[in-house]
């Protein structure tokens, strides 16, 4: 792994993984007891979560933009920590301002933490999955210790503490904030690669439309996997051992996707795990087995979909982490704000149908075919894996001299 060994690597991950555990069984906590003490109406419950949830996927991408100007993803990450301790201070006092406090500090984690998984295999979904799984647990975790009265202040606050102080006996990985590789990596190719990305349309103007293509289909992929994994109905959820099933088969799916993704090509991978996934959830939802089957391959494309992006903005991981839960937050507001069309066995049919279809476009549409004379340059094989290995290049392919796609976002 580059910028770090896999001692160094493995426990980057595990650190910063149970971090994300705790920090969302906090979150999931904290918001649950707060709003619990505005009972007066359900609407104002549901607009507490809708609060919360802006906060929490939406302030993100801010976040990651500043960390990556400054290049600090640590301090940020546990700035967030932070937040979450004067948040279970404020509980019982203030529980607005706690739940405020708590979707910026879960925001400022996960745009610090997020940053830093990306570097720990760069671009790879390897790390971003087993950083992201971990939260699912949490969640879930979270979600009972409110709901059956057992979540207490010192259980989080100390493991917060320790995980910290964990935190600074790991060397980070190398962080990538350079933006400008690819026109180095194109100047290699010389003349012959300037030739082929003319004659592809890859000037100024197709670089800007291809970019553009790839970033919406991805970000529209994420969108609705959101949307679908939120909307789906398992009537057999409500019992426990069934419940903790299914968190088990998303934490699985998440943290296996992008491992199996780089092994095996991220397209054939994320895109044949949602053509498995589709009819299972579509047409058993209430099948145990198959339906945990469904979810376990449908959560595949999670880790896949944002390196993707990350490769898309090279230099700008904590950005670029924070578009991915901004498409999150969209996918899920149709959800938090009660349309049960969304529901609806062909409108979840039809949202899978678009993920394949963005995703499969989001994966494939930079490829290009290997060049011989690139191979003679000295040039990395852009054919020769399925996954976007485009370094700062974006996912055009190793040959191109356009700039780097980062300055579309400038």
């Amino acid at each position: 792994m580059v910028g770090s060994t896999r001692g160094q690597s493995a426990a980057t991950l595990a650190v910063y993984g149970l971090l994300h555990a705790v920090v969302d069984f906090t979150s999931a906590g904290v918001v649950l007891l707060a709003a619990a003490r505005y009972t007066g109406s359900s609407g104002t419950t549901v607009v507490l979560f809708i609060l919360y949830n802006v906060l929490a996927f939406g302030l993100q991408a801010f976040i990651g933009h500043a960390s990556d100007r400054f290049a600090h993803p640590r301090e940020v990450a546990h700035i967030g920590s932070l937040l979450l301790v004067v948040a279970i201070a404020m509980l019982a006092v203030v529980p607005l301002g706690a739940i405020i406090l708590v979707g910026c500090g879960n925001a400022f984690y996960h745009a610090g933490g997020g940053s830093i998984a990306l570097n720990v295999t760069p671009k790879r979904a390897t790390a971003p999955g087993v950083f992201v799984a971990p939260g699912a647990l949490g969640l879930f975790a979270g979600t009972l210790a409110a709901r059956y009265g057992h979540f207490t202040a010192l259980v989080p606050v100390v493991l917060l503490a320790l995980l910290v102080l964990a935190s600074y006996t790991i060397d980070l990985p190398h962080l990538d904030y350079a933006r400008t590789a690819a026109r180095g990596q194109a100047a290699r190719g010389g003349g012959a690669a300037r030739s082929r990305a003319a004659a592809r349309g890859h000037g100024a103007a197709g670089t800007r439309r291809l970019f553009w293509l790839i970033f919406c289909a991805l970000f529209v992929a994420i969108g609705i996997r959101s949307l679908v994994g939120m909307a789906i109905v398992f009537p057999w959820k409500s019992h426990l051992s069934l419940a903790v099933v299914l968190v088990a088969a998303v934490f699985a799916g998440k943290t296996l996707g992008g491992v199996l993704a780089d092994r095996f090509g991220w397209a054939k991978v994320a895109v044949s795990s949602l053509v498995i996934s589709t009819p299972l959830l579509v047409v058993w939802p209430k099948v145990v087995a198959v339906a945990v089957v469904g979810m376990f391959l449908f959560n595949f494309t999670m880790p896949v979909t944002l390196a993707a992006l990350s490769n898309l903005l090279p230099g700008r991981p904590g950005f670029s982490f924070g578009l991915t839960c901004m498409a999150l937050l969209a996918g899920a507001l149709p959800v938090l704000k009660g349309y049960t069309v969304v529901s609806g066995r062909f409108v979840i049919l039809a949202a899978c149908v678009v993920a394949i279809a963005t995703v499969y476009i989001g994966l494939t549409a930079g490829r290009v075919q290997p060049d011989p004379s690139a191979n003679a340059a000295g040039l990395p094989d852009a054919g020769a894996a399925d996954f976007p290995s485009a370094g700062a290049a974006g996912l055009l392919g190793a040959d191109s001299d356009a700039p780097s796609f980062s300055s579309q976002l400038q």
